[in-house]
Formats: C-alpha cells, structure tokens, sequence
C-alpha cells in the first residue's frame, strides 16, 4: 500500500519546473539568435553566386551567338551585343531595363566603371557608361568606348551587382567581369595570362584580392 501512494505520488511530481523550463527557452532562443545570421548570410552567398554564374554565362552565349551570324568586332565593346537604343542590331543580351541613374556596389578593386570609392555610382549616358537590368536581378555595368582590341587574349570589363542595389558602404559586393572575344568570361582574379584590353591593348594583371569575398566558383 505504501509503494502504492508513492508510486502515485512520483507519478504526479515527475517533470520539468518552470524554473527549467524558462532556462531552457532561454537557451534555445540564444542558440537560434547565433545561428540565424549565419545561415541567412550563407543563403545569401549562394544566391550571389548562382546569379553570378548565371550572368556569365548569358555574356558568354551573347558573344557566341553573335559569332554564329556577325563575326565579333574588336574594335567595338560590349554595345554591339546590346539593343540598348531599342533600334539596329540583334539584342544577343536579354535584360529588363536600361538607364537610370544608380548607385550599387563596388568590387572590391575599384575599376575606371566605378568612381574610386567603396561604392559604384554612375549615370547611364554619361561618360559613355550603361547599364542594364538583367531578369535574374542584377545589374550590368559597361562602358561603351573600350573595345577588346587586337591582342590575343583581348578582353572588356563589365561591372556585375547580383543584387542590383547598394547593400552597404564599405561591402563591396560586385564582381569584377571580362569578357574575352572568343567567348571566354573571367573574374578579375582569374584572368589569363597575357590579357589586354582597349585599341593600345593595355595590359591587365589579375588580382588575388580582385573578387569578393563570397564569390566561389
């Protein structure tokens, strides 16, 4: 009988305070307050980097295609792949909208594109840079007077933002892209050997700090 009233009686006192119970939540809380951000942040990046990926291979086919009914002008740049005026040409590069004055992000070796700051403002129209939005919601910056030139390994450079948008000052989460004229593109860390670029084939040196730091391919 007595092992009776105890067992009934464990029965009803087995189980967690409130005392233990509030720590818990508080434990959970802090844990999930820490591991937020980085998996935001991590999603994030992978976003970039698809966006990225699929922003050079667009400029690539652009150029490809272009081959296949035009031969590609080296004296020209990126404009002969773009129907910017909305008049002459085949439009090889797909994009939303053109213009509109901007400010994005900066990669993180400031090119003649952007001004030397931490961040990339420019006008469309001005000093003969454009820009574009793509459908995978990045923007697209390039000069329309440089030109690959008639080095081998002749290329142009093209402002990407994944995002389209200042995310920050100070991030500096653009990329830094060159596209060669027989459809090869690169980042500014990866260059080949040899690159040139402009009509006095100017030589371009990679960096190993020229991508950001979330840029993985």
């Amino acid at each position: 009988m007595l092992f009776e009233k105890l067992s009934l009686k464990n029965r009803f006192t087995i189980g967690f305070s409130l005392t233990e119970v509030v720590i818990t939540i508080a434990i959970v809380s802090v844990l999930a307050g820490l591991a937020v951000p980085g998996i935001m942040t991590s999603a994030n990046n992978n976003k970039r980097i698809s966006t990225t990926k699929q922003t050079m291979s667009l400029i690539g086919d652009a150029l490809n295609d272009k081959l296949e009914s035009n031969a590609v002008d080296t004296n020209a740049g990126f404009a002969q792949f773009v129907n910017v005026a909305g008049g002459g040409g085949l439009p090889y590069v797909r994009y939303i909208t053109s213009g509109a004055q901007r400010t994005i992000d900066s990669p993180p070796n400031s090119i003649s594109l952007c001004n030397s700051g931490t961040t990339c403002s420019f006008t469309p129209g001005v000093a003969n840079i454009q820009a574009l939005t793509l459908k995978n919601g990045g923007l697209l910056v390039f000069n329309t007077a440089v030109v690959f030139g008639t080095g081998a390994n002749g290329a142009i450079p093209l402002v990407f933002d994944p995002d389209g948008e200042l995310t920050g000052t100070g991030d500096r989460n653009a990329v830094e892209l060159w596209l060669y004229s027989d459809g090869r593109v690169r980042t500014a860390r990866t260059l080949v050997a040899g690159t040139t670029r402009g009509a006095t084939n100017t030589a371009v040196v990679a960096s190993g700090t020229a991508d950001p730091a979330w840029l993985v391919l």
